[in-house]
């Protein structure tokens, strides 16, 4: 991934945070003969322990029925939001501004295996469950459905772990602007609908405004 050096994030717990708040990632497993990639969209988990990325797809799934080992790439796709030219403190004295993107996008490379063992595949499905359903009323439990239920969904799924080789991320938050249109930007972020990534965005831009230039 080409990233800058301003927008470059080496700290492990920012990234940590990214993959846990944004965990729905884009697999891609590269294949040989010129043949397209396997790619998944698939929930992961970031076991900082083990070093790797737990989940679970589709046992019909490509990437399901891939045997041995292979080099995979999972990316995160965290927040982003569209920049206003009008938001710069620039456009007021010389108008030399466009539009951008600000976003964070964090690359985990690593080493893909598949896990058919029926505990791990329960117990991932209950990790994962577990943590998106921590903030409900009535959090479901796979222990609320028939075991024979969950059994059988069971057989039909297969584990996947990437072993972490490398993680590449860009936190691409306006860090490469001077002060006015930084602060500019961050307050445009603000002010954008509760839908849109630019609050988040914008939650962000204060975390790292200490690194922008003076």
């Amino acid at each position: 991934m080409y990233t800058p050096s301003a927008f470059r994030e080496d700290n492990m717990e920012r990234i940590h945070e990214i993959i846990t708040s944004h965990p729905f990632a884009t697999l891609i497993v590269p294949q040989l003969d010129n043949k397209p990639p396997l790619i998944s969209h698939v929930p992961l988990l970031h076991d900082k322990e083990a070093n790797a990325l737990h989940g679970h797809v589709a046992k019909v799934n490509a990437i399901g029925k891939i045997d041995g080992l292979l080099k995979a790439v999972a990316i995160f796709h965290g927040p982003n939001a569209y920049v206003s030219p009008s938001w710069y403190e620039t456009k007021k004295l010389n108008g030399k501004v466009v539009p951008t993107w600000n976003y964070i996008s964090v690359h985990v490379h690593g080493e893909l295996s598949i896990i058919k063992e029926r505990e791990w595949i329960i117990e991932n499905v209950s990790s994962l469950s577990g943590i998106h359903e921590r903030d409900m009323e009535h959090p479901w439990k796979t222990t609320d459905a028939p075991k024979e239920y969950i059994d059988l969904l069971a057989k039909s799924i297969v584990g996947i772990q990437v072993k972490i080789d490398s993680i590449e991320s860009q936190f691409k938050l306006s860090q490469n602007k001077k002060a006015g249109d930084f602060f500019g930007v961050m307050n445009g972020m603000h002010s954008t609908p509760k839908h849109d990534g630019g609050k988040e965005i914008a939650a962000w831009m204060e975390r790292v405004q200490d690194e922008i230039q003076k």
